[in-house]
């Protein structure tokens, strides 16, 4: 036992492992190969985001097994109480050419299609052909608004283009990023940009509104501060009316705005002569 664990410790068994090792790097296995097949464009980081991509293809491809066996059975029970339509379809998928009506025509008698009134499926034969017709008109005038709204929008794009002065790449680069969102839309897919673009166009005007009104206040604040600042250097730096001393220094005084302020203070003749001796005015 002693002998068998040294062979396997030994430097040649260790180097053998590590060219192992490098083999299997070099040389992804067939799941990885299929993975890669299937989404080029998807790298996984790790083991662990791989196996858990393989796992939901698996069951999103297990899912689809599981439809396409139900549509069969559903195909089958038809095809089994209707063989002719099966022959219709043989008809059409082995003559391509072949018209629907000339593989209907090949296996089914009009006259057996259409019931006569009074038999038990006329009344169902007819409300179905009203239904049929009425599809159909509407379907045409679906189709006439598409074409009629892909002009107008046409028409709205280039008129845009034009008035915001965009290059031809600018405005490739807009229309790429708006076939991709409808790309994803259509699909079934939306993300978290789709829904701030959304939500910005939702909230657009009540923003404006709002900076409007925050630019107005900052506007009279401005003015407030402005005019405080006036009378504050008016008073010579002493708090003005609504004020505090807290604001911007005063000037250098000079002269004559000492003794305004000493008479607005109130001060005597006699305050104002000693003032002038002390500060040598």
């Amino acid at each position: 036992m002693k002998e068998k664990k040294a062979m396997l410790t030994t430097p040649e068994s260790i180097q053998a492992e590590q060219q192992v090792e490098k083999v299997n790097e070099l040389t992804p296995n067939r799941l990885k190969i299929f993975m890669s097949s299937k989404f080029p464009d998807k790298q996984f980081a790790d083991d662990n985001e791989f196996n858990d991509g393989l796992a939901d293809y698996v069951e999103n491809a297990n899912q689809r097994l599981s439809d396409y066996e139900a549509a069969d059975e559903t195909i089958r029970q038809v095809a089994t109480a209707h063989p002719e339509l099966m022959d219709i379809v043989e008809d059409l998928s082995t003559d391509r050419s072949m018209s629907f009506a000339e593989a209907v025509a090949r296996n089914l008698d009009p006259e057996e299609i259409y019931p006569k009134e009074g038999d038990p499926d006329f009344e169902a034969m007819r409300k179905a052909h009203e239904m049929r017709l009425a599809k159909k008109s509407e379907a045409t005038a679906y189709q006439k608004k598409i074409e009629a709204n892909l002009e107008e929008s046409k028409s709205i794009v280039q008129a845009y283009f034009k008035s915001h002065e965009m290059s031809d790449a600018e405005a490739n680069s807009l229309a790429e990023y708006i076939d991709g969102f409808m790309d994803e839309y259509l699909t079934g897919r939306i993300s978290a940009s789709a829904l701030d673009m959304f939500r910005n166009a939702m909230n657009y005007s009540s923003d404006i509104q709002a900076a409007r009104e925050e630019g107005s206040i900052t506007a009279k604040n401005a003015k407030i501060d402005a005019v405080r600042q006036q009378k504050q250097t008016a008073t010579d730096g002493l708090p003005g009316q609504g004020g505090s001393a807290g604001g911007l220094p005063p000037e250098t005084p000079v002269r004559h705005r000492v003794f305004d302020t000493a008479k607005i203070l109130g001060m005597s003749e006699d305050d104002l002569k000693k003032m002038r001796e002390k500060n040598n005015y």
